[in-house]
């Protein structure tokens, strides 16, 4: 069978302009690829350096904290029950930006003596968590993230046994943490425009979904 030339010509010149272009598919594909690689992992090592860097920040906020409760904790007007006392520096401490939504003094038994702002009625605390790790070990205590009794939105008790004589539990100082605090650490971390942060516990409960702040 005899072939024809029109055919054979335009097989050929198909060919020679795949020959010519395929290469340039191929390293199109291949430095597209490259380059989504690249941008995966940048977006994996600032997503690392954040998280470092707002666990260090909450770590300090934490830590500042410990010692504020452990310095009330020695004060005469703490050992004594001097409620009205209390209120008054517990009010000075708020005035602090530290993330804190409230302070409060509880007895031994986990029910709540007074505090700012003040408890609208009785209040006990002896079916947390942290209460009974605060009674087995006598130290300070970080609780997860819960709604709170009194402020009834998510807080995080931070918790100091105050010791009398003989080393036994005479009250407990509670400091409110407000879940709050991560979503404006990260308001302050200038992050590029499109950024989204989804901060959980291990329980998988979200703390801060940023910018989309209080959306949980």
């Amino acid at each position: 069978m005899r072939r024809n030339p029109f055919f054979s010509l335009r097989f050929r010149l198909v060919g020679l302009v795949l020959l010519t272009v395929l290469p340039a598919l191929m390293l199109l594909v291949y430095f597209s690829w490259e380059q989504r690689r690249r941008t995966l992992e940048e977006a994996r090592e600032k997503a690392r350096t954040l998280a470092l860097v707002t666990s260090e920040q909450f770590n300090n906020v934490i830590t500042d904290q410990e010692n504020i409760l452990y310095t009330l904790s020695l004060l005469p007007h703490t050992k004594e029950r001097a409620l009205a006392a209390l209120d008054l520096i517990f009010a000075e401490l708020l005035k602090k930006p530290a993330g804190v939504l409230g302070y409060r003094l509880a007895d031994a038994q986990g029910r709540v003596l007074g505090g700012v702002p003040p408890p609208e009625g009785p209040t006990s605390y002896a079916d947390r968590g942290w209460f009974r790790r605060l009674q087995e070990t006598r130290r300070f205590q970080v609780s997860d993230f819960v709604i709170g009794k009194t402020l009834l939105q998510p807080i995080m008790p931070l918790a100091y046994p105050v010791l009398d004589s003989r080393g036994e539990i005479s009250s407990i100082l509670i400091a409110s943490f407000s879940v709050g605090w991560l979503d404006d650490f990260l308001k302050k971390c200038q992050l590029p425009p499109g950024t989204h942060v989804l901060l959980v516990d291990r329980q998988g409960a979200v703390l801060a979904n940023y910018p989309h702040a209080g959306e949980m």
